[in-house]
């Protein structure tokens, strides 16, 4: 046994640790794309999406008016859900 092997193992350990957070925000990135879908759409999650974001609540508010009005037709909902993503980015 000698010191270097714990000293070795460390950094895998921390880069092991480190891709975690990435990998965890890789796939909330994949669920958000896939809600924001006519396909995935979950009114639940969209919302949730909306009251997450960092946009102002005044925006907040039309966008989740916008796809609440839209849902049940798949050519608004389609356009209402670009609105959300282009605003989100």
């Amino acid at each position: 046994e000698t010191p270097a092997a714990p000293a070795a193992e460390a950094p895998a350990a921390e880069a092991a640790v480190a891709t975690e957070p990435a990998t965890a925000a890789a796939a909330t990135a994949a669920q958000i794309e896939s809600v924001l879908t006519p396909e995935g759409f979950d009114l639940e999650q969209v919302t949730a999406i909306i009251d997450a974001s960092d946009i102002p609540p005044a925006q907040k508010e039309t966008l989740k008016r916008l796809v609440t009005s839209a849902q049940s037709n798949p050519a608004l909902l389609r356009s209402a859900l670009e609105q959300v993503k282009a605003i989100m980015q």
